[in-house]
């Protein structure tokens, strides 16, 4: 814990609320806008095309209806998606849960918009709990509060209403579960495990939430009993993670125009501007050797973090229970396939809880470590406004290669400061009140 001579009176109760709902209010207007307007590319995002009679398109989510359909009809489901691609496993168990409800694609716009009230929702809980815990000034949590609400409307965030991805439900869900599960109260516990396992039920990525568990530190029996019960529904259906993996072409060469992950970085340095979806034609040849470099420069990266940010330079982190979660629970949830291939841009909203976390972190603590906190809280700003910057026009802006580069290497630095606290938690028995 940071010295009583260190801490500042906290705000008052009211102050605390009116800033707790700003992420919220803004994501909720800018959404809210871009839906009413249908002007996506004002965000940079490069929207679908409608095929459901909605300015919208939803494109994800029309897969899941349109499979929800083939099911009802007894048609085969596995070629069922509007736009043709590739058969997609986890729509399967979301498309048979709206077959028996008589759900069909007319039902798709109001999905759309129930997934896009879930990312407001979630961005809502983050908003109070850094409101809730924070331990610093008036001004310092004005200034949180304005870094989340400026991430909350990044073009990933966009990107991911627009397409109406289901992931918005799993991050309604993962920030339910990694508040609620380092609190007090056991019931609150008990919510919070319940959401972490619907999050992974929803979408497999979402075990990494789980992370801040495995741990030297005895966990609490609702996050040990989250993890297993997680554990064991991925195992069970291992066969459709894996072909969930291939269909998504996560080992295909990319960029980092629409993708994210380790190699994205070499790809896109290497590439000639102005950079493409695929890099330069010298750099696919060796795509399978950047892979493997970039997975074992992560790996290192992580390792060096782990002994870099010892104990005593995270004080100020290890005795706040939730910064800690949302940290390592947030890098959880994108370090492995950071690590192993390519994911799409809107899966960087999962860079919220992170940004949070670091946010709670930097208030709880002065001097070197508060330094070290806004220095990656600035990171994780960077990566999440930077990404998805899928077009030039009309309206829209395309990133240039500094940019992309630039959002690429504080993704690197956000997530293997979270890998490398997880690895620390799990290599000793310094890390306090994680669980």
């Amino acid at each position: 814990m940071p010295e009583a001579s260190h801490e500042r009176p906290a705000p008052r109760p009211a102050a605390r609320l009116a800033l707790a709902v700003v992420p919220a209010v803004t994501a909720a207007v800018a959404v809210g806008s871009a839906l009413r307007t249908n002007a996506w590319t004002a965000w940079g995002v490069w929207p679908m095309e409608s095929k459901i009679g909605s300015g919208t398109s939803f494109a994800d989510l029309a897969n899941i209806t349109a499979t929800a359909q083939c099911i009802s009809r007894g048609w085969d489901y596995t070629t069922c998606d509007p736009y043709g691609r590739l058969f997609q496993p986890y729509v399967v168990l979301p498309a048979r849960v709206l077959s028996a409800l008589g759900v069909d694609m007319s039902a798709t716009p109001a999905l759309g918009l129930a997934l896009a009230c879930c990312y407001v929702v979630g961005v809502a809980v983050l908003g109070i709990a850094v409101a809730r815990h924070w331990r610093g000034s008036l001004a310092g949590l004005g200034a949180a509060a304005v870094v989340l609400a400026l991430a909350s409307i990044a073009p990933p965030a966009m990107l991911a209403v627009e397409r109406g991805q289901v992931e918005l439900l799993t991050f309604a869900l993962v920030c339910i579960g990694l508040v609620l599960l380092p609190a007090r109260r056991g019931w609150l516990r008990v919510v919070g495990a319940v959401a972490a396992v619907a999050a992974v039920v929803t979408k497999f990525v979402a075990v990494g939430a789980l992370a801040p568990v495995v741990q030297r530190r005895r966990p609490s029996w609702p996050a040990a009993a989250a993890l297993g019960a997680a554990a064991v529904f991925c195992v069970v259906l291992l066969p459709d993670v894996i072909q969930a993996s291939r269909a998504a072409r996560t080992s295909e060469p990319g960029t980092t125009r629409p993708q994210l992950g380790a190699v994205t970085l070499p790809a896109t340095w290497l590439s000639a501007d102005p950079i493409g979806n695929i890099p330069d034609p010298s750099v696919t040849e060796h795509w399978g050797v950047l892979l493997t470099i970039s997975a074992l420069a992560t790996v290192l990266a992580v390792v060096v973090a782990a002994v870099l940010l010892a104990p005593s330079r995270t004080t100020g982190l290890d005795g706040q229970p939730v910064a800690r979660w949302l940290v390592v629970g947030g890098t959880g949830i994108l370090l492995p396939v950071y690590v192993l291939g390519l994911a799409h841009d809107y899966r960087l909203v999962f860079v919220l809880p992170t940004l949070a976390g670091l946010c709670l972190w930097a208030g709880a603590t002065r001097g070197r470590e508060q330094a070290v906190a806004i220095a990656l809280a600035v990171c994780a700003l960077v990566a999440i406004a930077t990404g998805a910057a899928m077009i030039a026009s009309p309206g829209g802006f395309l990133l240039p290669r500094a940019g992309l580069l630039a959002g690429d290497i504080a993704l690197f630095v956000t997530l293997v400061a979270g890998g490398g606290l997880w690895l620390r938690g799990l290599l000793t028995r310094e890390v306090r009140h994680v669980a």
